[in-house]
């Protein structure tokens, strides 16, 4: 928008929903294959703590308050969200989004620790152009595993333990570096729950 003469910024209501969209999106593909237990740790950490879920029609829907933390099953929030493609909108209904989440890009941090709100985080690499073995890798050094980065790869892991990512395999200082890797990740800052007890 800034590059661009002539065109209307979009409103912050437009980007609240379109963030939530894609997350929404997200959380979609990654609930259709995430295990039972990261799901449940996920809606059990809004629950107890009364967060809103993300939900483009409604910013502040909410699970109902668990009786007592575990006695979660299979009680999702569902809504809605949106898919413009071609200038075509294509509706679906979802379970609704984790209340966090991040985008980044060319992301790297050495290894390390994070106190974390919940016990698992995820993420999903939505695109790494050019698809090259080399810089912008996962890593869980309590395990010695390296996870090779590529378009479409889901990564689940507990923030608690030893984490990081490799330097992207580029040349800071250039101009013309073509790399670039982009993912989404359901994250949470620790200060969320206090934060939002304290918005009420």
């Amino acid at each position: 928008n800034i590059t661009k003469k002539g065109k209307k910024a979009p409103s912050e209501a437009d980007l609240n929903r379109d963030g939530t969209n894609l997350f929404a999106f997200a959380w979609q593909l990654m609930h259709s294959v995430l295990p039972t237990k990261v799901l449940e740790d996920y809606a059990e950490f809004a629950q107890v703590n009364c967060l809103p879920q993300m939900d483009p029609n409604d910013p502040l829907s909410m699970l109902p308050p668990l009786k007592k933390p575990g006695s979660l099953k299979n009680n999702h929030l569902e809504g809605m969200y949106t898919v413009k493609i071609q200038g075509h909108e294509l509706k679906f209904y979802c379970v609704l989004v984790p209340p966090s989440g991040f985008i980044g890009e060319n992301y790297s941090r050495a290894t390390h620790c994070e106190d974390h709100p919940h016990v698992y985080a995820a993420q999903w690499t939505v695109s790494r152009m050019p698809n090259i073995a080399e810089g912008g890798n996962f890593y869980f050094a309590r395990y010695g595993v390296h996870v090779q980065q590529a378009q479409n790869t889901l990564i689940v892991w507990k923030p608690s333990e030893p984490h990081g990512t490799s330097l992207p395999d580029i040349n800071p200082r250039k101009d013309d570096n073509l790399f670039c890797q982009r993912a989404l990740a359901f994250v949470t800052s620790d200060k969320m729950a206090q934060v939002w007890e304290e918005y009420q």
